[in-house]
């Protein structure tokens, strides 16, 4: 699962630079504490590796913590790179046009939409101006239904999922919400 998390992690970083870099570009992102987290610390290492600005704040919603996901904080720590730990919306930070939003906060594996602090969090990246790319799915939507609260779900400029579209990406409900989707081929079995 490790290895899975780095090719993603090592897509999503591709897809990136290719596609959305632009100069001066700080990426800025927001990683949960599960395996969609993880996947966005990886990118925050090959980023921080490859000499781009970088912002990385951790979203503690829960004290559990996914072993991949820890494994991968450990890995960017060991290059000098301690992400911020937001616990409250009071510690949002404050991003400029000059900043690329990587949304890592939740995946597939959603099973209810965010509440407090972290549904603040979603409000405020999406009132901002800038890009925002997701991780999988856009945070807060749910891979095989409609928006349930429209306000806990990230909106995206491009969500890079993996290897088969979920339907939420076709669903009517969703389309301001994922708006372009790139499927990224990380090495599944096809069958």
């Amino acid at each position: 699962s490790t290895e899975l998390m780095e090719q993603a992690g090592i897509k999503v970083f591709e897809w990136i630079i290719a596609n959305v870099h632009v100069e001066n570009t700080v990426f800025t992102i927001f990683c949960g504490i599960g395996n969609n987290g993880g996947d966005g610390l990886v990118v925050a290492r090959k980023l921080l590796e490859a000499n781009y600005k970088i912002k990385t704040f951790i979203v503690n919603f829960s004290n559990n913590r996914s072993s991949d996901f820890q494994i991968n904080l450990d890995l960017l720590e060991k290059l000098d790179h301690i992400p911020i730990e937001l616990n409250e919306i009071d510690n949002f930070p404050k991003l400029t046009n000059h900043d690329i939003i990587i949304d890592a906060l939740f995946g597939v594996g959603i099973s209810r939409s965010p509440k407090g602090f972290v549904k603040e969090i979603i409000k405020r990246i999406n009132a901002l101006k800038i890009t925002v790319v997701s991780i999988d799915l856009p945070s807060g939507l749910f891979p095989e239904s409609p928006i349930m609260d429209a306000e806990s779900v990230v909106k995206a400029d491009y969500t890079l999922s993996f290897q088969n579209p979920k339907l939420a990406l076709f669903l009517v409900e969703n389309k301001d919400y994922c708006t372009n989707w790139i499927l990224l081929d990380i090495g599944l079995d096809k069958s």
